[in-house]
């Protein structure tokens, strides 16, 4: 390439019948063959002697020494010598390298030429080829909406090399946000702070004085930015769910992504409910309505302007399932006191999608601080870039340096990610007293207690809490009291436990799959902004018996959807006194609440269809003029 040899294979001087340059051992019909005829012609090479070439032979490193030497038509010696094994033809080759530096010193130069051999001897040669001709620019295209690749011919000094473009145009500097060099040098890609117009442009280099003015500047010609494909991102199967985030990418000319946040483009689904999200590369597609698992469901997305349209099959499979979580962005540098991290939580589905739905996962993953006294987390969120974050705020208050595991789980205990961050003493604290005041104790509000037969709905008051931690459990298997602690982490857990979030100072929940006629004890702990935790409150339930009054069995005709409740009083009799109310979400109703708002039975029978989720039915039966109220949750009707 320095040469500038043509591989014509039109026949020259050294050209014979036996092949390329007359070598007996090469035909002319080889790939190679012009390029050994190039070199030969060149007298760069002339072959291993008795007319022949040894194509397939290795090439030793006083092989390469002596074309490189022939290449810079350096002067040679004879009766030289050099000092390690080297050939009686190569030592004045040898021995002109490295007299001029294109090689360092070797025990055996006989031996096979490595990459290595060959770099060394390519950057000498070519730092010889500079100094005799100059440094400066080869080649400058465009090779991205933004990137230009510019080629040089040796490998500068970055730092002591400046690098500007101009539109050629009128002259007008177009700013770089970043180089990035090749391996060795040769290669650097200019990323620009803003697109290409189409027309011409200029490079240049300039702060060396190994630069030649004659190859300091070069000239080349763009095209805008242009769409010239889409497509359908993320994995072949969605979640069976709603608000499942899909992402799609407009590509310019060079296979580049383009932000098409103002660019007019329409999307449809087959099977689903789709919307576009305005602040990214992105739509929300609603499975639950239109579809089921194992139905396919097709996206399209169509560009307005240049009538490009690209669609894809996806498969719905189940119900969503964290299956990974990872967390990114801790920061190298110790966290100061009052200072704040924002970590990225990427959370992957069990088809190895990201999950963006962040009221989906505020439900199902939890994050906790190591050490609440020196970081506390906040909830998780979105940010402006469509990254799901947490924000880690180390105390005001550090004594001294120290590591805070930083842990997001889902709330069944697995899968879990963790990060270690790094926090440390402030360069003016003062050890002083410092009191934490706790959240004020839960108490559960009056009249809003609600136990049925396998289910118990709680509503409680707290004072500064914004989370509340319970747990509950058969009165036979719980110790006097849990620690604070230990109630937060089996509420974590989700086993008979769980999380919710305080407002206006009340939380409620609601406790499922009890059994009939058993004490329970429930187990709470309040949790202010900070992570501190209140002293745990203990609360007695006692579920109801199943009544003689009420008998559930299933609906024979169609055991799918229904189920048939017969009323009946201790002889067997139905008796027309009584009054049901089925409810979606539980409610905190008196007996003559139920019978002012509910249905009443006729002949002591009614018929209810199951909806796919929890309901919540209540009985008011009239014995005698006295009332009896049962409650029920039917995700485990009694049956009989």
């Amino acid at each position: 390439m320095l040469e500038g040899l043509s591989t014509d294979s039109s026949s020259g001087e050294n050209a014979g019948e036996g092949g390329a340059c007359g070598y007996t051992d090469v035909d002319p019909a080889d790939v190679y063959a012009p390029y050994i005829e190039a070199v030969t012609k060149a007298k760069l090479m002339n072959g291993v002697g008795g007319c022949k070439f040894d194509p397939y032979g290795d090439a030793t490193i006083e092989h390469l020494v002596a074309v490189t030497v022939r290449a810079l038509n350096l002067s040679t010696y004879e009766d030289v010598s050099v000092e390690g094994e080297v050939s009686d033809w190569a030592k004045q080759y040898v021995a002109a390298a490295l007299e001029n530096g294109l090689i360092g010193p070797r025990n055996n130069y006989k031996v096979a030429a490595d990459r290595d051999s060959l770099v060394e001897a390519a950057y000498g040669m070519n730092e010889q080829h500079v100094g005799q001709n100059g440094f400066g620019i080869t080649t400058a295209k465009q090779i991205g909406g933004k990137r230009v690749e510019v080629r040089l011919n040796a490998p500068p000094d970055p730092s002591d090399m400046e690098i500007a473009v101009v539109r050629g145009s009128d002259r007008t500097p177009v700013g770089i946000e970043s180089l990035e060099w090749s391996e060795y040098g040769y290669r650097v890609v200019l990323q620009l702070a803003e697109p290409l117009d189409g027309g011409p442009y200029e490079v240049s280099i300039s702060g060396s004085d190994s630069i030649d003015p004659n190859q300091a500047a070069y000239g080349f010609t763009t095209e805008a930015e242009r769409v010239s494909g889409l497509e359908w991102g993320g994995p072949d199967t969605l979640p069976y769910n709603d608000h499942v985030e899909v992402p799609f990418f407009v590509l310019n000319q060079f296979g580049e992504a383009m932000d098409a946040k103002d660019m007019e483009i329409r999307f449809a689904a087959t099977n689903a409910s789709i919307e576009r999200i305005p602040e990214r590369s992105a739509v929300l597609v609603h499975l639950l309505e239109k579809a089921k698992p194992g139905d396919s469901v097709d996206l399209a997305i169509l560009h307005a302007n240049s009538g490009l349209l690209e669609t894809k099959t996806y498969q719905v499979g189940e119900s969503r399932v964290v299956s990974a979580i990872e967390i990114d962005g801790v920061p190298a540098e110790p966290l100061e006191p009052g200072r704040s991290a924002e970590l990225i939580v990427r959370v992957y589905d069990q088809y190895g999608g990201l999950i963006k739905d962040v009221d989906w996962l505020m439900r199902e993953l939890v994050a906790v601080s190591g050490n609440l006294r020196l970081v506390v987390v906040s909830p998780l969120e979105m940010d402006g870039s469509g990254n799901i974050v947490l924000r880690a705020n180390a105390s005001l208050f550090v004594r001294e340096d120290a590591i805070v595991t930083i842990t997001v789980r889902a709330r069944p205990g697995s899968p879990s990610a963790t990060a270690t961050l790094a926090v440390k003493q402030g360069e003016d604290f003062f050890p002083v007293p410092i009191v934490f005041m706790p959240p004020g104790n839960p108490t559960v509000t009056d009249e809003v207690y609600t136990v049925g037969s396998n289910f118990a709905h709680v509503t409680i008051e707290t004072d500064d809490a914004t989370q509340v931690y319970y747990y509950y459990e058969r009165k036979d298997a719980s110790p006097d009291v849990y620690p604070a602690s230990e109630v937060m982490n089996r509420a974590l857990a989700k086993r008979q436990g769980d999380s919710v979030a305080v407002s206006a100072d009340k939380a409620s929940f609601t406790l499922m799959d009890l059994d009939f006629g058993r004490e329970y004890e429930l187990f709470v702990v309040a949790a202010d902004s900070s992570g501190r935790l209140s002293d745990v409150q203990v609360y007695e339930l006692t579920t109801g018996y199943l009544s003689s009054y009420l008998h559930l069995v299933y609906d024979g005709s169609n055991p799918d959807t229904g189920r048939c409740v017969f009323v009946f009083d201790a002889g067997h009799e139905f008796n027309p006194n009584a009054y049901y109310l089925l409810a979606d979400e539980p409610v905190h109703a008196t007996v003559r609440e139920i019978i002012d708002r509910g249905t009443r039975v006729d002949h002591g029978m009614f018929v209810f269809e199951l909806n796919g989720r929890v309901q919540y039915l209540y009985v008011v039966y009239e014995i005698g003029g006295e009332y009896e109220l049962f409650a029920y949750a039917s995700d485990s009707f009694p049956e009989f």
